[in-house]
């Protein structure tokens, strides 16, 4: 089975995320798309952001109504700080073939990573632009792969500029956030009350 990893804090998971989930299964002939949210440290929950279950929560409604997206709280349950390249393995030790999602920024620095170089060649790795039909990062990423034999693939899609630390500061400010999360989220958020604190 082929999955995609999607990883991040999703607080709150938003339709950029849905988009691009749907877009990279669809463009790479995926079976499975894995959302794998972030543990976040506890001190940063009690600052407005969701719990970690509540999070869960919101995935759940999120994903619910396609059959080809599920959730893995791997990286919850096992706390404290998550390194790529442990997760992959982790989930590398199955039958299945992976291929983790990142952003174009996470693309410029992915050498940075712990063991940047060994993580880059564990499986495929799908990469968003912010811009659509991005010339210089496919070019740039041609050039990765030949020199590090990687297999890094340029996803295109059109230009969904929606980030959740936007959402958040949208809610605090008392702001319409019907269009960038799914209904069944912005109806928890507002069950919950969630982020109506300021961030430090």
């Amino acid at each position: 089975m082929k999955i995609g990893i999607l990883g991040g804090t999703f607080n709150p998971v938003h339709n950029g995320h849905i988009k691009m989930a749907e877009t990279v299964l669809c463009k790479l002939n995926l079976d499975k798309i894995m959302f794998l949210p972030n543990s976040i440290p506890p001190h940063k929950e009690l600052k407005g952001f969701a719990t970690n279950n509540q999070r869960l929560d919101m995935l759940r409604l999120a994903t619910k109504n396609n059959k080809k997206f599920f959730i893995s709280d791997y990286e919850l349950n096992k706390g404290g700080k998550s390194y790529s390249i442990d997760t992959l393995n982790h989930f590398l030790k199955d039958d299945n073939e992976y291929v983790f999602i990142i952003g174009a920024d996470s693309f410029y620095e992915i050498l940075t990573w712990k063991d940047g170089e060994k993580l880059i060649k564990l499986c495929r790795f799908a990469v968003f632009s912010r811009e659509y039909n991005d010339k210089v990062l496919k070019d740039e990423i041609d050039l990765f792969n030949k020199k590090y034999k990687a297999d890094f693939v340029l996803v295109d899609m059109e230009n969904i500029d929606i980030s959740s630390t936007v959402i958040r500061q949208n809610i605090i400010e008392g702001k319409n956030i019907s269009d960038l999360v799914p209904e069944s989220v912005e109806k928890y958020i507002k069950e919950n009350n969630l982020y109506t604190k300021k961030e430090d």
